[in-house]
């Protein structure tokens, strides 16, 4: 069974984001399952200009996503972007759940 879960983040920015500034992290907790199940991460769409990245750890029972910005970005700039996390069962290699988010991203302009 797959459930679908949707979240919106909205993050407002009033400077430049210099490169591995963490906006995001996000903590995703596996159980119910006999074995840890694998959690992929990627963004689906809004990151074609290529200004974020998604860093892992592991934990215990979960792994956690830190969203970074890759370079700097000058405002104004406008991201409306879609990552997603999705839990692979590790003994059948099949999707188990999928995890959807949202979020905006507003960098306003720097002129102070």
């Amino acid at each position: 069974m797959i459930f679908h879960i949707f979240t919106c983040i909205v993050h407002t920015v009033c400077y430049p984001l210099e490169p591995k500034t963490t906006l995001l992290f996000v903590l995703f907790f596996a159980t119910g399952y006999r074995n840890t199940p694998n959690i992929t991460f990627y963004f689906h769409r809004g990151n074609e200009e290529g200004y974020f990245e998604i860093d892992t750890n592991n934990e215990r029972s979960g792994v956690i996503a830190y969203i970074k910005s890759k370079k700097r970005i000058e405002g104004p700039k406008i991201f409306l972007m879609e990552f997603r996390g999705d839990v692979i069962d590790s003994e059948s290699g099949d999707l188990a759940s999928r995890f959807v988010h949202r979020m905006y991203v507003f960098v306003s302009r720097y002129d102070f």
